[in-house]
């Protein structure tokens, strides 16, 4: 192949790399901002559930709605928890596509850029031979 198709294509490869690795940043920047919901999360759980702990239960029917609350505050903690959870593994997945079409095209552009050199030295040798 001649070299300047050989650069042309080793252009090519180099923007479709550089665009797998900032849909790769974009998608660990999704990661970080549900680490960060799933932290505001927990927080906000335990600032409940302290204040639950702090209301005064002195009869029975006082326990059992304080029961009833932190169980009500469990199960939508768990529910957002287990939403954040899915998302993450989708972006995970996500990741690890992209992260092997990145080895993919590396490899690519690697192949491509010994062939250029292959051909830049025969093109060499053969004007000066």
């Amino acid at each position: 192949m001649a070299i300047a198709a050989l650069q042309a294509q080793n252009l090519s490869l180099t923007s479709l790399q550089s665009d797998v690795e900032y849909q790769l940043q974009l998608v660990n920047g999704r990661r970080q901002i549900l680490s960060m919901q799933s932290s505001t999360l927990s927080q906000e759980y335990a600032k409940n559930l302290q204040d639950l702990i702090g209301t005064d239960t002195s009869s029975e029917e006082d326990t059992e709605v304080q029961d009833d609350k932190q169980e009500a505050f469990e199960a939508e903690y768990e529910a957002a928890q287990e939403k954040i959870d899915a998302l993450d593994k989708m972006l995970e997945m996500q990741v690890k596509n992209l992260e092997m079409q990145q080895k993919a095209v590396s490899t690519q552009v690697e192949g491509v850029q010994k062939q250029i050199q292959k051909n830049a030295e025969k093109e060499y040798n053969t004007s000066m031979g």
